[in-house]
């Protein structure tokens, strides 16, 4: 029989029965190096900040369902998920239902998520993620959702994330709790990809542009009718625009006084189509002096056409036909229209450098990155600080989608808003959307703080379900007023301060990994006998394999001895080798009683044994001393009989896992 490189590491098991009480036993994992392996790459800091949240949800990436928990619920090793894909790169989950003691794990459940099959990414690859962890609880038909205020930088030196103390096992076990529903568990996991954005919409206001006057003389004003007219279009910023008037008058003026109206049109061609500010000076001109009436008006206009802004009383009807006032000249007037300020929008290079970071649960965190889905900057903010108009951002695309940011800068008074700043998404162009469309997003809005080179990230604990009768979802109170204009804090710098989105799209899992516990599967006795025994070297021998639920099995010992027991005591081990076609390969629990026969009566060693296998071939565990050397070679005692031994491997418990609808 081929000898076979043995498992590296350590295991303790805690389950050992013995049936003769002559002989100590020790049960241990083979290992050819004498020391433990420590996952120095956690640490207990990681999991400062942590927030946890209820959702309806099921998670979207990974479910794992351990039907049978009170089979492991003593254990120390990590159970080990198949391999599934999401966000476009290969993942497991790793489970440690006592804690993870390398990173403060005790008394928790510690779960993990880590990246598998990386070895075709370019060299020096990062991936960063909106990592959340989950435990069902059927009892309130919810997930417990655990995440904090780091996104994960996965990358060579670093592929695995997650939680040490996801949940105390005193809240876990409870059966009031909920958690815990006919001795079944499930968690889950939640990898969303964030690529902060390349470019920022900037508004940046211009005092006094070119081309900013615009006059309109208006002919034969004795036979215009009681209706509006309206002045050509004229091209001032980023946007046309026009005058409008009814000669008959205006709401609260008519029809004593002359009205005069700004309207906001279409845009310039390659236009970043946006809210636009105008400030303006109306004037009706003095044809024979500088005695011109004069109103100063600034808005925001909003994205649609035909929009205005205005007055319903430059003039008094009287004065204006009084002739020798000089408004009314030849029976014509001149409106003049003085753009003094507007804005402009620009889809600019954001080049600063990011380290992405996230948040759930109500909570305003300050994270290093940009967001991945829109920034808007504002140029002068003192220009605006006291409108109480609406600012809706440029359509852009996130997540297969068309959004806008929409903004108050005083607060949305219908949202509880009053001495906020409120922010909002709103989804765009879903005519062509299904009926009964719903897009279920984790959202996040921003304020950035270039003072700490940070951004105050504003979430919630809720997934954003939008619909054609929600399309908006936001935050009344994103930011106080007294906060953002407090020039300690740093929000606003040089009369600058940005706003952003990061939109991720959320899809529940379909599908579950579920792990199930077998009792006395089929076919789960296996024999051999060793002949030859005195002739044996120094070496271990390895039975052949044999296939009991999922996977192959084989029996391996060394008649010299192992470990503490050598040379005077023979070892037994059980090994976990490859797994039938087709089978879902995870971590697999295998309980066996591992028996040296006695050949002569049925008084012989047994020893139950039962551990977690990973998912590799040749991981070991049993005993490094079944029999004592001198027991053994006793013929009397009918353990060695024509010099053959008969060791047996009774697989009383293994998991069976498969994937299955939610």
């Amino acid at each position: 029989m081929d000898s076979l490189k043995r498992s590296l590491g350590f295991i303790s098991l805690a389950f050992l029965f013995i049936t003769c009480a002559s002989a100590e036993f020790l049960i241990h994992q083979v290992t050819e190096s004498r020391g433990t392996e420590s996952n120095s790459s956690y640490s207990l800091d990681a999991n400062l900040g942590v927030t946890r949240v209820w959702r309806d949800d099921r998670p979207s990436s990974k479910i794992v369902t351990i039907a049978g928990y009170s089979v492991i619920k003593g254990r120390g090793e990590p159970y080990e998920s198949s391999v599934f894909e999401a966000a476009g790169y290969k993942w497991r989950l790793v489970l440690y239902v006592t804690g993870n003691k390398n990173d403060g794990g005790n008394g928790y459940i510690s779960l993990y998520v880590r990246m598998e099959e990386t070895e075709s990414l370019r060299y020096g690859w990062e991936v960063n993620v909106d990592l959340k962890l989950f435990v069902h609880n059927p009892k309130q038909h919810k997930y417990l959702t655990v995440t904090d205020g780091a996104v994960k930088r996965f990358n060579a030196a670093k592929k695995e994330w997650g939680f040490g103390q996801l949940i105390s096992l005193a809240t876990f076990e409870n059966t009031n709790q909920g958690y815990i529903v006919q001795d079944t568990c499930s968690f889950g996991a939640e990898i969303l990809i964030v690529k902060p954005a390349k470019q920022q919409e900037k508004v940046t206001f211009i005092s006094n542009p070119p081309n900013n006057v615009f006059t309109w003389k208006i002919l034969r004003f004795s036979n215009l009718e009681d209706k509006f007219y309206y002045s050509a279009d004229f091209l001032v910023g980023d946007r046309y625009w026009r005058l409008g008037f009814n000669p008959k008058g205006n709401g609260g003026g008519r029809p004593h006084a002359l009205p005069i109206y700004l309207y906001a049109q279409g845009f310039r061609p390659n236009a970043v189509a946006t809210n636009t500010w105008g400030a303006v000076n109306l004037r009706l001109k003095n044809q024979r002096s500088s005695n011109h009436r004069q109103l100063y008006s600034a808005a925001w206009y909003p994205i649609r056409s035909g929009y205005g802004v205005g007055v319903n009383n430059i003039i008094l009807m009287a004065d204006l036909k009084d002739t020798s006032k000089g408004y009314l000249v030849n029976d014509a007037i001149i409106f003049e229209a003085e753009m003094v300020k507007v804005t402009e929008g620009r889809g600019t290079e954001n080049n600063s450098s990011y380290d992405l970071r996230a948040n759930l649960g109500v909570t305003r965190v300050l994270r290093e990155e940009r967001p991945s889905s829109k920034i808007v900057t504002i140029a002068g903010y003192s220009v605006i600080k006291e409108r109480t108009e609406v600012y809706e951002s440029s359509v852009f695309e996130a997540a297969g989608y068309k959004w806008r940011l929409v903004m108050y800068m005083n607060g949305n008074k219908n949202d509880g808003g009053n001495g906020y700043i409120s922010l909002y998404v709103r989804m765009e162009e879903t005519e062509s959307l299904p009926y009964g469309w719903e897009v279920n997003v984790d959202l996040k809005l921003f304020v950035h703080n270039p003072k700490q080179h940070k951004y105050l990230a504003v979430t919630d604990g809720a997934v954003k379900r939008f619909t054609a009768a929600k399309k908006e979802w936001g935050f009344g109170q994103l930011i106080s007023l007294a906060t953002l204009q407090n020039a300690n804090q740093g929000y606003i710098v040089q009369d600058t301060c940005s706003f952003g989105a990061e939109i991720l799209i959320v899809k529940p899992a379909e599908k579950q990994e579920k792990v199930t516990f077998i009792s006395n599967p089929p076919n789960n006795v296996f024999t051999w006998k060793i002949l030859r025994f005195s002739t044996l070297e120094d070496k271990f021998y390895y039975s052949d394999d044999f296939l009991v639920g999922d996977r192959y099995w084989r029996l391996g010992f060394n008649p010299k001895g192992d470990g503490d027991g050598r040379p005077h005591a023979l070892p037994i081990y059980l090994y976990a080798q490859g797994f039938r076609p087709n089978a879902v390969v995870t971590n697999t629990w295998g309980a066996v009683n591992l028996r040296l026969k006695n050949q002569r009566s049925s008084n012989h060693r047994q020893l139950y044994s039962a551990a977690w296998y990973p998912i590799r071939s040749d991981y070991g565990v049993g005993v490094n001393n079944i029999i004592l050397m001198k027991d053994l070679k006793d013929t009397s005692k009918g353990y060695l009989v024509n010099d053959a031994i008969v060791f047996e491997a009774e697989m009383v418990k293994v998991s069976v896992t498969n994937i299955v609808p939610v």
